[in-house]
């Protein structure tokens, strides 16, 4: 999924985009009840909205950031 991100952060500048790897960060997935890899989590004023988990098409991924 990572061209797929790396494409839309390119076009998204108002959204930082922030990659973490669950092996060297494992209290991480925890914390936010990541249940499947990859998840991607929107933060919306701080707080974690429903996240998107397991590998998704450009189309799913647009629509979950709009």
């Amino acid at each position: 999924m990572g061209p797929v991100v790396e494409k839309l952060e390119g076009e998204y500048g108002n959204i930082h985009f922030a990659y973490v790897d669950a092996d060297q960060n494992p209290e991480l997935p925890g914390r936010y009840n990541v249940m499947g890899l990859p998840t991607l989590i929107l933060f919306k004023n701080g707080k974690p909205q429903d996240p998107l988990v397991g590998f998704q098409p450009e189309s799913n991924i647009r629509t979950y950031l709009q």
